[in-house]
């Protein structure tokens, strides 16, 4: 029985695409179930809470690699153009100073694709809301008077994204469990002061050292970076609804587009057998695309597979959000997700993790099951 590295068939940029693909869908559908469950203001202030500390490490090593320099909005748009370069966010014109702002645009965005790609027909206009945080979460890093807003979305009808980055008068009274009523209140402010008409052709040129970002190393640290973030968002939704209840919810709504999305890779690497070693050499993709690095297969029969080590976003993420049930229950998520793969192969099929760092052992450890 051979298991096959899918990872020797493809370039670096494609080995990471999936795995992108793959965080985009997670992490956007879950904070709009999330937002729609459980309230997006509670959501939203909880999810900055946990994120905010490791965004602004982020941004600090993003300012001291490209030296760039500045407590303004010009330098808070670079950085996160840097820091977000690999997370698909094609066709964005970067830079275009105004009277009092710097603003980019976008005419496509990987999040209204993963959205639509979830089948998620309602709620869809609650993403700017968490994209308003995140951006935010870059602007404060670089300077506390420094807020980010999308004013235009296509999830609202837009047919751009339109991002302003502005220099507010006075410092935002971001204490942490007002986060989110503070980013509503600024951005009816800004979005009064933007022109009706963005002027999409006024694009400043891109510092040199966007020159020298590699693609192969870009795709890899974005997915690193994403992975992370996006755990954070399935962290931080199990800790306001509770593991039973959150994956209720996971099984409900966000099952069809997670069994569309693995029948889609299935059919891309014509991966079209039905044994155990079909569906590890799946899970072992998928693993290495999404950031899951140094996955090894430590055991192998026709009805049983076990896979150790490796890096884990999951608990990387936890560390961010603090110790709790939620985080230790984190590998139960994990067991979900990755079932849609490999019982794709064979519904007799299961995944379980068995031994997982957050419960205390000293590394992750998945069965893959035959028939019983």
């Amino acid at each position: 029985m051979e298991i096959r590295d899918l990872t020797q068939e493809l370039d670096t940029v494609e080995v990471y695409s999936p795995g992108r693909l793959a965080w985009n869908r997670i992490g956007m559908s879950t904070a709009i179930h999330a937002m729609r469950e459980s309230g997006g203001q509670e959501f939203l202030n909880l999810l900055w809470k946990h994120e905010f500390p490791f965004i602004k490490t982020q941004c600090e090593r993003v300012i001291e690699k490209y030296g760039i320099q500045g407590e303004t909005a010009s330098a808070a748009n670079l950085v996160q153009l840097a820091l977000i370069w690999g997370f698909g966010y094609d066709w964005h014109v970067p830079n275009v100073t105004r009277e009092h702002h710097i603003e980019a645009y976008g005419l496509w965005c990987p999040l209204v694709q993963a959205a639509h790609e979830m089948g998620i027909q309602e709620g869809s206009d609650l993403m700017p809301n968490w994209c308003d945080m995140f951006s935010t979460q870059i602007g404060k890093a670089v300077a506390d008077n420094i807020f980010v807003c999308h004013a235009y979305c296509p999830t609202r009808g837009d047919r751009m994204c339109r991002t302003a980055f502005v220099e507010l008068e006075s410092d935002p009274l971001f204490d942490e469990d007002h986060i989110y009523q503070e980013v509503v209140r600024l951005k009816k402010a800004v979005r009064g002061k933007l022109t009706p008409t963005p002027v999409e052709d006024a694009a400043e040129p891109l510092p040199p050292f966007f020159d020298s970002f590699l693609p192969e190393s870009i795709a890899r640290e974005a997915v690193e970076l994403l992975g992370r973030c996006t755990c954070h968002i399935v962290l931080t939704a199990a800790k306001l609804m509770g593991w039973d209840k959150f994956l209720s919810l996971v099984n409900e709504k966000q099952t069809y587009g997670y069994k569309y999305a693995a029948m889609k890779q299935r059919a891309d690497f014509f991966a079209q057998g039905s044994e155990l070693s079909d569906a590890a050499s799946m899970l072992m993709f998928n693993y290495e695309s999404m950031g899951f690095f140094g996955r090894e297969v430590a055991c192998k029969s026709p009805d049983r597979i076990i896979i150790t080590g490796g890096r884990c976003p999951m608990a990387e993420a936890a560390g961010d959000c603090g110790p709790d049930q939620a985080t230790c229950d984190a590998s139960r998520w994990c067991d979900y997700y990755h079932n849609n793969t490999v019982k794709l192969f064979n519904n007799a099929f299961s995944c379980l993790h068995t031994r997982c760092p957050l419960k205390g052992d000293a590394e992750c450890r998945v069965e893959l099951y035959g028939e019983k």
